[in-house]
């Protein structure tokens, strides 16, 4: 099937039926391997009993998966676990724009480079990359607004992406890491 089937319908499998038994969903990346509605899905279509067969989900629990694919849950499951991660901020509702804002461009007085991103989304979706450069010099108070101006329309921008994912929709700021390599794993085991 893909990895970009949304499971906002309800006819998910009806449109594609599998005609085997003991089938199995793999949803790949991006924003379906990162949905904790897909295993609940999964696990409420195989309790049907008029089903003639079950379609086995082929990934993590919903309950780790309410971790991992929110990007604030994952920040906080990954700092308690004693990894290093980059400097962020807390994620912030599209009701708390002017604070997202004044927290951006904090980080981004500091850090130079930051990444916005949803907390939901995947697949490289849902995110941006935006540079500060001060100098030090009289211009630096223009840059700042104008700047400020430019998160506002990136946030905005990233609220209505986020609000296509479905879900949660909070935006957040992270250190943006020049030429950052990242390894997913995916491990299937009994």
């Amino acid at each position: 099937w893909g990895a970009d089937l949304s499971i906002k319908e309800e006819k998910i499998l009806s449109e594609k039926e599998i005609n085997i038994r003991g089938a199995g969903f793999f949803p790949g990346y991006g924003y379906d391997a990162e949905n904790p509605e897909m295993p609940a899905f999964f696990t409420k279509y195989n309790r049907d009993k008029s089903r003639a067969y079950h379609v086995h989900w082929i990934g993590p629990s919903e309950k780790v998966m309410l971790k991992m694919g929110d990007k604030e849950q994952a920040l906080k499951a990954a700092k308690l676990a004693g990894v290093n991660v980059a400097n962020s901020t807390k994620a912030f509702s599209p009701e708390e724009r002017e604070a997202a804002i004044v927290e951006f461009l904090r980080l981004a007085e500091t850090e130079g480079t930051i990444r916005i991103k949803c907390t939901n989304g995947g697949g490289g979706r849902g995110q941006e990359t935006l540079e500060l450069k001060l100098d030090g010099g009289e211009g630096d108070a223009n840059k700042i607004e104008k700047f400020k101006e430019i998160l506002g329309r990136t946030f905005d921008g990233l609220v209505r992406e986020a609000e296509s994912f479905g879900g949660e929709t909070k935006i957040f700021a992270e250190t943006f890491i020049k030429n950052a390599q990242h390894i997913d794993a995916q491990i299937i085991s009994d």
